[in-house]
């Protein structure tokens, strides 16, 4: 377990969490596993497809913005908060944009309560799916 937690701390404040990989990763299950477009009708698939797009361009860029930082910030202290801020940032972000662009195509957007769900579940899931991608890349 200590090996664990000693390779953690070394991706997190390493410089490289941030990958290609890590990026795929998240686009990838942004666009199927954790889309909103699984919960819609298939008449109205494509238009969630659309939203999982949108969400999953906006997760990237900021995940490419924590890649820009973490590459340029010369201590691994500052490398690992800038990496789990932004991270934390970038998954609790997701389902708002993702929920303000599902009102924008006409569709109902989730109460406070479930919103505030997604975002707990977002940060957990997030930050052990890249946290895994980074350690075995």
């Amino acid at each position: 377990m200590r090996r664990l937690a000693s390779a953690v701390v070394h991706v997190v404040g390493g410089g490289a969490y941030v990958s290609i990989w890590t990026l795929a990763v998240a686009v990838a299950l942004s666009l199927t596993v954790v889309s909103p477009a699984g919960d819609l009708p298939p008449d109205e698939a494509f238009d969630g497809f659309v939203v999982s797009l949108i969400g999953a361009l906006v997760f990237g860029l900021l995940l490419g913005l924590v890649a820009v930082l973490e590459r340029n910030i010369p201590t691994p202290r500052g490398r690992a908060t800038a990496v789990l801020a932004g991270v934390a940032v970038a998954a609790a972000a997701r389902p708002l944009v993702q929920d303000a662009a599902l009102r924008a195509a006409g569709f109902p957007g989730d109460s406070v309560e479930v919103l505030a769900f997604r975002v707990a579940t977002n940060l957990i899931v997030w930050l052990v799916t890249l946290s895994v991608t980074a350690l075995v890349v």
